[in-house]
């Protein structure tokens, strides 16, 4: 079998030349066609006659010379139409590829083990810098340049980028696998290499010659005049088994180049049918204000709608404390919380009437702070007024979180990695610690703890901090004032969030052990739970 393109001599039923890398169809009248006429799939190539092991009488014929004009001689002479001249095909660096063998003895297979570097082949090609362009004793460019076949399967797609690495200079490339037909990368079906012809999956459909691949290459290392492949080969896996990739990476040499190829790292798919979040909401005066005004404001707004069968929830959940010693401090805890449910509310609930919800991030809630902040702040002067409060809030919107807070009132996330505080009290003992003066366990007990060096209220060009956070199946975003978690220490709320059946017996069971440890502040606690 020769190429339909350059001529080259192919193994029998080759579906890629493997030096221009021109794909090998049959003529379009042996297509598949549907009922309408229309192709439905590429072309199969004619397979061997199973009785005879001989290719049908039309694949064995010899592939005819194309002829093209050609000037008169300048001696008169015409030229022979025995021998038509071919047409010239246009210089092309290849790289010679030996004898198609067994994919066992083409490859060094080994299991990847751990994460790749961080290639990221969704960004523009990079032109390769000047350092990092040797010229090879194997007279290849370098880069190789698109359509070029290497280890006798991968075509290089694309260069991603040129650069200079530890292990000396390398290139990384978009490349696809011409014999992906050997197992489907989407069911694991394997295929004999009889059914090479159809680059569709038998079981699921799905187009086995579509997956992309990163495909690393390194120069051999030189030893005694001769190539050492195997330290080159080594650092290659070395390399590579530092991304984030499934599967095998395959590791082999070609002439005077070393090279690994693994497939495209595709991200995890953790919410198939959207994400599920279910909240709940409580507050206490604490065990010691009994009687007195509650100076903290909560609330929680979950709205969820179904599209396509997916889920696409909003939600939003706050805990302002209105700061002790101030005029009103519940009067101001009840504002911030008023101004950003009006703020946010049309936003989270898109109108009946298109179905659209307006876009909502990070930035949103930011904007939601300050105009509370903007708000406090407008009313301490108009009343003459000293009122604060601290903030803290989560803003959900799809599979994205952002929590902002201001002042001391904590936002916490709850994972299989256990618990762990996202945001930064704004505080004066918090600043002491950071600046090693105390201990971390003394925000307890030391006599300043409830300065507040950041809040609502005092300074209407203060912005609130925006915490992002990307959601995870099982995780748990708690919100709470200082009344909660200066009683609740953080191993306790990471036990009580372990051992709770849902965001309603977690809330109570906080409460419960805040007063129960003293119950010396308002307590005030939301929970979201994220389910897919």
């Amino acid at each position: 079998m020769v190429c339909i393109n350059c001529g080259a001599t192919l193994r029998p039923q080759a579906r890629f030349c493997n030096v221009c890398g021109t794909e090998q169809r049959p003529d379009a009248a042996e297509a598949e066609t549907d009922a309408e006429g229309k192709q439905k799939r590429p072309p199969r190539i004619p397979r061997r006659h199973e009785d005879e092991g001989t290719l049908p009488d039309e694949m064995t014929q010899p592939t005819p010379a194309v002829a093209t004009a050609q000037p008169a001689p300048h001696d008169g002479s015409a030229t022979s139409p025995e021998m038509p001249a071919a047409i010239p095909l246009p210089d092309m660096p290849t790289i010679e590829q030996p004898a198609l063998k067994p994919m066992a003895e083409m490859f060094h297979t080994v299991p990847l083990d751990g994460p790749l570097p961080p290639y990221d082949l969704d960004e523009s090609p990079a032109q390769p810098a000047q350092s990092a362009a040797p010229t090879p004793a194997d007279g290849l460019p370098w880069p190789l340049p698109p359509s070029i076949i290497v280890g006798g399967r991968y075509r290089v797609e694309e260069l991603v980028r040129s650069s200079e690495t530890e292990n000396g200079p390398e290139n990384v490339y978009r490349a696809h696998d011409l014999q992906g037909y050997e197992q489907c990368w989407s069911c694991g079906e394997r295929h004999e290499s009889a059914d090479a012809n159809d680059p569709y999956c038998d079981k699921c459909g799905a187009d086995m010659l579509s997956r992309e691949f990163v495909l690393i290459e390194r120069l051999v290392a030189e030893k005694n005049g001769a190539a050492d492949t195997t330290d080159t080969a080594n650092a290659a896996h070395g390399a590579m088994a530092e991304t984030e990739t499934e599967g095998e990476a395959r590791v082999f040499t070609q002439g005077m180049r070393a090279y690994e190829v693994a497939p495209k790292a595709v991200g995890a798919i953790h919410f198939p049918t959207g994400v599920r979040v279910a909240g709940y909401v409580t507050a206490d005066p604490g065990r010691t204000r009994q009687g007195e005004a509650n100076e903290d404001s909560t609330a929680l707004l979950v709205f969820d709608a179904i599209y396509n069968s997916r889920h696409e929830p909003r939600a939003l959940g706050i805990v302002a404390d209105g700061l002790g010693g101030h005029d009103s401090g519940q009067e101001a805890s009840k504002l911030v919380t008023r101004v950003l449910l009006d703020t946010l509310t049309p936003a989270l609930l898109p109108s009946s009437a298109s179905g659209d919800a307006p876009a909502l991030d990070g930035d949103s809630l930011r904007d939601a702070a300050r105009a509370a902040n903007v708000a406090l702040c407008d009313a301490n002067k108009a009343q003459k007024a000293d009122m604060g409060s601290t903030l803290v809030a989560a803003l959900l919107v799809g599979e994205m979180a952002w929590i902002a807070n201001m002042g001391d009132s904590r936002g916490y996330v709850y994972d299989d990695h256990g618990l762990r505080r996202v945001t930064k009290d704004h505080s004066l003992v918090e600043q002491l610690i950071d600046a090693g003066m105390i201990p971390p366990e003394e925000r307890y007990e030391h006599p300043q703890r409830n300065q507040i060096l950041k809040s609502l209220g005092a300074d209407p060009r203060l912005d609130a901090d925006i915490f992002p956070q990307e959601l995870r199946p099982g995780m748990r975003i708690l919100l709470c004032s200082d009344g909660v978690w200066e009683m609740v220490r953080d191993d306790e709320l990471a036990r009580i969030l372990r051992e709770s059946a849902g965001a309603a017996d977690a809330c109570e069971r906080i409460v419960r052990a805040a007063n129960e440890n003293g119950g010396e502040d308002n307590i005030s606690v939301v929970l979201l739970d994220v389910g897919a």
